[in-house]
């Protein structure tokens, strides 16, 4: 009885689905932190940028 389950639960593929699918999430969802946190600090780098040229420039030039 308990071999009989133990290859039943070995031959269902039904739960690789589901695994493919969480894997794949978490690919994208990495992807999309690195990209989030990559264009983040490259704002933050132009921003300073930004404010030192404006800084510099004197009212009415």
């Amino acid at each position: 009885m308990m071999m009989i389950s133990l290859l039943a639960f070995v031959g269902d593929e039904e739960g690789a689905v589901t695994v493919d699918w969480v894997v794949l999430t978490a690919a994208i969802v990495s992807l999309a932190a690195i990209a989030t946190v990559s264009l983040k600090e490259n704002s933050d780098s132009l921003a300073v940028k930004t404010q030192t040229y404006i800084s510099d420039r004197a009212v009415g030039e």
